[in-house]
Formats: structure tokens, sequence, C-alpha cells
């Protein structure tokens, strides 16, 4: 479990890194940094509905 927190933070600073390498601007910089979150923010969203339509199927 540790490796996989030093993992991303490795890569999370060659990736911050690079996007600032390519000198897209700020605001497009901090929208491709949000992504991660928000696709992890959809999944747990999907994951708690699954959750409860199983349950009201089981009711």
């Amino acid at each position: 479990m540790m490796g996989m927190g030093r993992f991303g933070g490795i890569a999370g600073a060659m990736l911050g890194a690079t996007l600032l390498k390519l000198q897209l601007g700020l605001p497009l910089f901090f929208a491709l940094l949000s992504l991660p979150a928000l696709l992890a923010a959809a999944a747990l969203l999907l994951k708690r509905r699954s959750i409860a339509m199983a349950r009201r199927a089981w009711a």
C-alpha cells in the first residue's frame, strides 16, 4: 500500500513538471490537474449508486 502512495507522489511530480515545461498556461494546467480528482469523484458516485440499486433489488 505504501508503494502506491510513493508511486503517485513521484508520478504526480513528474507530470506536473512536464505540464509546466509545455508552457500551456496556468488555467489549462490546473484544469488538467483536476481531471484525476473529477474522475475519482465520478467513480465514487457511480459506486454509491450501484450499491443503492443492489440494496433496493434485495429489499
